[in-house]
């Protein structure tokens, strides 16, 4: 199976070598329906070899993004929801759930619609729990094990993977018991509350203000009616509102939380200035301004090294220092080490490299792409940068620049 991608100026896509006869029933429902949870194709019959093209325009594949970010057990209750889910989809289109391709290269996910999408390929073969199973195997390098609690959950659905004629469904049920200690978590919080508010009279509060009274009492109601119908966080979002009317402590209403990298001190320090005034005499804005040349005059016994992203527009953009093995450019700023303000940017733009001191970059699948000298790159296209390379973010442009001897080129 080959793979090869392929960019427009707002497309971007995979295309995976294969064979289909002609008029096949599969691709005809997969070339005319839409299937949630299935990313759109066509065939393209080139120097006769049949292709088949995916749009995957603006995601990113489970590949890459666990070149970046560690395995959750978050993640894996997603990926299994959204494959169960598709199944269903399939069934309605006559589809086969073998031909699903279950390979970290080849599913893809929408950050923004919190959607994994995947490719069917009628030349598949194979068991779909076999693949997944070797889904799941392949992803555990992968897995933060410094969360004990959770890498434990995540080897015990392993295991249940390794047995014979397992289920996706019952699988899935792994996770019920994970809410299901949860909600005993926020159970005791309602009973801690519960005998907070226990004997409490309207008239004994607050005999002037029998409206804080009224609302006492409802609160009190509120709690009885989420112990005997159960714990949701609906309840919980009510009974926060309630408290926070009665300058209560608020119950923890459990949510997904991105992991935020932490900010070095060290390259906050090294990040110039975001406003920059242009003289007369500044007449190339590729090149740094007076008062970052003073500011980095004084770093010299530091032996600042790495390179630079100088902002090349009028705008709120700003310069970035790239002194990381490793750096993210976006405009997600728990996520990306330079942060863009630009709408038109994606959450995770480009990313830049580091070996020897040589520099690359690689778009990741954004929306409206990067170029790097008016060139757009293909999605996994790793382009060295030159010595003054101009590196659009999809509508926002930079000079790169490296710094030599401590004194910028």
């Amino acid at each position: 199976m080959e793979i090869e991608y392929r960019r427009t100026w707002n497309r971007s896509f995979m295309l995976v070598t294969g064979y289909v006869e002609e008029e096949s029933y599969e691709l005809r429902m997969l070339k005319h329906n839409a299937v949630m949870g299935l990313l759109p194709v066509q065939d393209v019959q080139e120097t006769g070899e049949i292709r088949f093209c995916y749009d995957i325009t603006g995601k990113k594949s489970l590949e890459c993004y666990l070149e970046n970010n560690a395995l959750n057990l978050v993640m894996i209750k997603k990926i299994l929801e959204n494959l169960i889910h598709l199944c269903r989809e399939m069934e309605h289109y006559l589809l086969k759930e073998e031909k699903i391709l279950l390979k970290e290269d080849m599913i893809f996910m929408d950050s923004r619609e919190e959607q994994f999408y995947f490719c069917y390929y009628p030349n598949k073969e194979g068991e779909l729990r076999e693949e997944f199973a070797n889904l799941i195997e392949n992803m555990l390098p992968q897995l933060d094990h410094e969360n004990r609690e959770d890498t434990e959950k995540v080897y015990a659905i392993y295991e249940k993977t390794r047995e014979e004629n397992y289920s996706l469904l019952k699988l899935q049920e792994l996770f019920f018991a994970t809410e299901e200690e949860n909600d005993w978590e926020m159970w005791q919080e309602y009973k801690e509350v519960k005998n907070e508010t226990a004997g409490i009279e309207p008239v004994a509060v607050n005999p002037q203000n029998p409206k804080k009274s009224d609302k006492i009492m409802s609160l009190k109601k509120l709690i009885l009616q989420v112990l005997e119908k159960g714990i949701s966080a609906l309840h919980l979002d009510k009974l926060n509102r309630k408290k926070k009317e009665l300058s209560m402590p608020a119950i923890p209403v459990p949510f997904i939380k991105k992991k935020q990298k932490e900010s070095s001190p060290e390259r906050n320090k090294i990040h110039l200035s975001e406003h920059r005034k242009i003289g007369a005499s500044e007449k190339d804005p590729a090149y740094p301004m007076e008062q970052d040349r003073t500011y980095l005059s004084g770093q010299r016994e530091e032996a600042v090294t790495g390179a630079r992203l100088i902002y090349l527009g009028g705008g709120e953009e700003r310069d970035f220092v790239v002194d990381k093995d490793i750096f993210l450019i976006g405009t997600d700023a728990s996520a990306v080490d330079g942060v863009l303000k630009s709408r038109a940017a994606g959450e995770i733009q480009a990313k830049i490299t580091r070996a020897e001191n040589t520099y690359y970059i690689e778009d990741m699948n954004s929306a409206n792409g990067t170029l790097v000298n008016g060139e757009i790159l293909i999605y996994k296209e790793v382009r060295r940068l030159e010595e003054g390379d101009r590196i659009t973010f999809a509508d926002i442009s930079y000079r790169f620049l490296t710094f030599c001897n401590n004194s910028i080129i």
